[in-house]
């Protein structure tokens, strides 16, 4: 529970600081709780369908973890992309990106005991809905 609690907060405010830096801070701290939510919203559907929600702190834990990793390495990408501009920052940011989505994958193989090729469908779905859903919710508002 500690380490759920950790990640969460953690994901919530560096989420929050990096839309700051995109958008105003109500905007950023509005979308932020949008994706925290759904986030943990896809979670418990997902093992809810594979009936397995026994396993949900230990997932979204996982979840949030990836997510936090991908903060820590993104943010550096991100500012140096700002300052300097050089195409090599976009394939980083790419590979940074196809890294998360193989650790999403990973994280629903292992919960729902799947298939590769139905787990990387999931995570695509899981960023669909999670990200872009997060993006069409804040236009409709």
């Amino acid at each position: 529970m500690p380490l759920f609690r950790n990640a969460i907060i953690f994901y919530f405010v560096v989420g929050i600081l990096i839309q700051a830096n995109i958008s105003d801070p109500v905007e950023a701290l509005f979308e932020t709780s949008i994706q925290t939510v759904l986030n943990l919203v896809f979670i418990a559907l997902l093992l809810c369908l594979k009936k397995s929600f026994k396993l949900y702190l230990k997932t979204a834990t996982a979840f949030l973890v990836a997510a936090d990793f991908i903060y820590v390495f993104g943010i550096p990408v991100m500012l140096w992309f700002t300052l300097v501009g050089d195409e090599l920052v976009i394939y980083l940011f790419g590979l940074l990106l196809m890294w998360w989505l193989f650790i999403i994958t990973y994280i629903i193989r292992q919960a729902l005991s799947c298939s590769t090729l139905l787990s990387t469908m999931m995570a695509f779905l899981y960023i669909m809905i999670v990200y872009v859903g997060t993006f069409a919710l804040l236009v409709i508002v």
